[in-house]
């Protein structure tokens, strides 16, 4: 039996799939095959692939208490609410009802167990951390400065490359002079 935050693990594969995070290529080589292996099962059970079935699957499958993900549910209501509440003869659209009331039950179950979350004081004062919050250019800014892009380290690059050879003709040029490149008196042409 399952039992676990499927709506962290969302949370999880967002945060790593970001842009400013993928594209640390040098970082990611560092990270264990034993962590990448779990990412990828996190990211296999939360694939948005066929409206969340492996995710679906897991959720029957798991024994509450389970913190499902929020947005499948509000997509799915969302889904149900677009049809109409009264057919055209007048009836009422039981077929909507019925699916309203099955999002409704499953929220429902749920709940049945208590959940015995203990709380862990240095875990919610790391994720209350107000410095810790950061928005995605803020993160990108961050992911640039670890491994700046091509373009940008090409321009550092040749930034570095052209001081250091102002500096290098600078120095060439107060060692020697126009002088040291005729053949010398002594020489025999």
């Amino acid at each position: 039996m399952v039992n676990l935050s499927l709506s962290l693990s969302l949370s999880l594969s967002l945060i790593i799939y970001l842009f400013s995070i993928t594209r640390l290529q040098k970082a990611w080589k560092y990270v264990s095959s034993k962590y990448m292996a779990a990412l990828k099962e996190i990211e296999t059970l939360m694939s948005p692939n066929q409206n969340y079935s492996v995710y679906r699957r897991t959720l029957k499958a798991a024994e509450a208490p389970v913190v499902p993900f929020q947005g499948v549910y509000l997509s799915d209501l969302t889904f149900i609410e677009e049809n109409v509440d009264i057919l055209s003869n007048g009836w009422v659209n039981f077929a909507k009802m019925t699916m309203l009331a099955n999002v409704w039950a499953s929220l429902d179950e749920m709940k049945k167990k208590d959940y015995r979350l203990k709380e862990v004081e240095v875990i919610k004062k790391y994720l209350l951390a107000p410095d810790l919050i950061l928005g995605e250019k803020q993160l990108y800014e961050c992911s640039k400065k670890c491994e700046p892009t091509l373009k940008e380290s090409s321009a550092t690059l040749k930034k570095s490359y052209s001081s250091v050879r102002s500096g290098r003709a600078k120095r060439l040029s107060k060692k020697l002079s126009f002088r040291d490149y005729l053949p010398s008196r002594e020489a025999k042409i």
